[in-house]
Parts: C-alpha cells; structure tokens; sequence
C-alpha cells in the first residue's frame, strides 16, 4: 500500500486568533484588519516535519455565505473593506501543505 502523509494526516485548527485595527475608510463606512493566529500546538512546523497552509474565512454575523481567502503559509493575513456598524465573523483552518 503506497500513501502520502499529507493524504491522511488532518492538522488542528490554529490557536490564538486575534485581530488588530488597521484602517478605517474617511467616510467611516469601511475598515481593515489584521487577524494573526499561531499554528496548532500539535503542529511540529518548527522542526520542519510538517508545513501548514491556511484559509481565512469570514463573513457578517448574519449571513450564510462565508468569503474564503486564497492559501497563506504566514500566520496572519490582512482583510480589507469590512462593512461598519456590522458585526463580522472570521475563522482560520490549516492544511498541510499540498492538500486541496
């Protein structure tokens, strides 16, 4: 039987989620941030055995639809052009890297 690690290896989610305020637009009607998260603490990517990829997803509290951002190997990623006055969900998973 021939299999890669990647295949059947699923990582934990990311620990520490965490935003900081970078902008908000002149007509106060849009801002940006920053949201930084550590990898999991099972995760060993500082000897090298595994390396993760992340998704961020995020959305307005009351919405179905989840916006999913293009893979980071960092460990933060800066969302623009988030509505006022409304309140925003973000989430982060991980991947090793080369899965789909």
């Amino acid at each position: 039987l021939f299999f890669y690690v990647q295949d059947i290896v699923e990582p934990d989610p990311p620990v520490g989620l965490n935003w900081t305020l970078l902008n908000v637009s002149l007509t106060g009607t849009h801002f940006d941030i920053m949201v930084n998260w550590r990898p999991p603490e099972s995760a060993d990517v500082k000897m090298g055995w595994m390396t993760l990829s992340y998704e961020v997803q995020h959305r307005s509290l009351h919405s179905d639809h989840w916006e999913v951002t293009d893979l980071v190997s960092s460990t933060h990623r800066t969302l623009y052009g988030l509505q006022t006055n409304v309140n925003h969900e973000v989430r982060v998973r991980c991947k090793m890297h080369g899965m789909t």
